[in-house]
């Protein structure tokens, strides 16, 4: 063998909301149910409910990770019994109409010119998993890490798996070992 392919290889990380691209999620969910007519009272209740949490986040009352976990569970909660089909529909939607447009040239031109230097490229987000898996294919992503949902018998549960990504939680260890 020789030395260069001993040498470890080098990573570079990416963002995806903000970053990426400069849409929400949260807006393509919540626009997805509303043209679908499932944007219902109670789950504007239940992401209401969500403001106090966010409020004590940004005074320094509640920690930035913690408020985050709480926003994507209850966020995804309101995706409960959804079938896999309209998951998927979801995402080709959130695409189509608001990440695409909004993606920034100039970072997927980064990403484009990691991978040319042999760098793994890596992108990380509290996103949920399902709406990161395009990015992979669309930017040539080696690999994405995001918060896990569950989706059991063919239908979203509203669970989240784990604790949903923050950066305060990621070690680069754990990072290297997805």
């Amino acid at each position: 063998m020789t030395a260069n392919r001993l040498a470890p290889r080098t990573a570079a990380f990416f963002d995806f909301n903000g970053t990426l691209v400069t849409r929400e999620v949260w807006d393509a969910m919540r626009s997805w149910k509303r043209q679908h007519g499932e944007w219902r009272q109670i789950e504007r209740i239940a992401m209401a409910r969500q403001i106090p949490i966010v409020l004590a986040s940004r005074v320094g009352l509640l920690s930035t990770d913690l408020m985050v976990r709480r926003w994507m569970r209850a966020a995804w909660r309101t995706m409960r019994g959804m079938d896999e089909q309209a998951l998927l529909e979801l995402v080709n939607y959130a695409w189509d109409t608001m990440f695409q447009p909004s993606t920034r040239d100039r970072v997927a031109q980064i990403v484009a010119k990691r991978k040319s230097e042999g760098r793994l490229a890596i992108l990380v987000s509290a996103t949920y998993e399902p709406f990161l898996e395009p990015a992979k294919h669309r930017f040539l992503f080696d690999e994405v890490i995001g918060t896990r949902v569950e989706v059991r018998d063919g239908r979203v549960t509203g669970r989240v798996l784990g604790k949903a990504v923050s950066y305060t939680h990621l070690t680069l260890p754990t990072i290297l070992l997805v």
